[in-house]
């Protein structure tokens, strides 16, 4: 929308007698008056004529510091590596309603783990809808041992299996 404003100006300035090449910027006036509607007009030289037009100018990022560690990146680790981490496991409760309706089976679900070993974010892969809630909610409530590598703690993704089965009666 800028370059078609500063177009309709220069154009306007060719086509008129009174605008020449000579003239430098036009008046607040005639920028206003040749200004597409809803574009503002401040009256400064057109932005084409700036040498960084065009490019969002917002606070500068304070450069990095040698001692600044770059962002920790989340580490897959198999599900099996993610089992021997496992500190403290809640076991689900069965729901009533996928008990009277002899639903089993698994809950695959996606897992975040913080670097302290805190479950962050759950995510239902596969598993059977009545059984889903019950597994997110136990699982949320497990703590792992934080996962190390370089000597520091780093956060973890990994797949978590919550199984349902029918026992007697």
């Amino acid at each position: 929308m800028l370059l078609l404003a500063i177009v309709v100006v220069v154009g306007e300035r060719l086509a008129t007698p009174e605008g020449s090449l000579s003239q430098k910027t036009p008046t607040p006036a005639q920028q206003t008056q040749t200004a597409e509607p809803g574009l503002v007009n401040s009256g400064a030289a057109p932005a084409a004529a700036e040498p960084d037009a065009g490019i969002s100018r917002s606070t500068p990022r304070p450069a990095k510091s040698e001692s600044e560690a770059p962002p920790l990146q989340r580490i897959r680790l198999s599900p099996d590596h993610a089992d021997g981490l496992l500190a403290e496991k809640v076991v689900p409760d069965y729901p009533s309603l996928a008990r009277q309706a002899h639903v089993k089976g698994s809950v695959v679900l996606d897992a975040d783990i913080s670097k302290d070993g805190a479950v962050e974010k759950l995510r239902a892969v596969s598993g059977h809808p009545l059984l889903i809630p019950a597994a997110i909610d136990a699982v949320k409530h497990w703590r792992y041992k934080p996962y190390v590598q370089n000597g520091q703690a780093v956060p973890v993704n990994t797949q978590i299996t919550v199984n349902f089965a029918l026992t007697g009666g």
